[in-house]
């Protein structure tokens, strides 16, 4: 399986506020056979705060819908 990777630190899964450009992009992507995973930032460019609880972590992986959030 091909796997595509979009890093950007802005990307947001589609329930925080923001754009959602690489998550549309991305559901496309897994209906036509690809693996997809997204590097983000933890920080909501929206919000200006944390958006998820990394646990003590350096990252987490979060799948939504088939496409990996890391």
């Amino acid at each position: 399986m091909k796997e595509i990777w979009f890093i950007n630190q802005y990307a947001v899964t589609p329930d925080l506020p923001g754009g959602t450009r690489h998550y549309d992009l991305a559901v496309e992507l897994v209906k036509n056979g690809y693996a997809v995973r997204i590097f983000t930032s933890n920080v909501n460019l929206s919000t200006r705060k944390h958006g998820r609880d990394l646990k003590g972590r350096l990252w987490l992986e979060e799948p939504v819908q088939g496409i990996f959030f890391e």
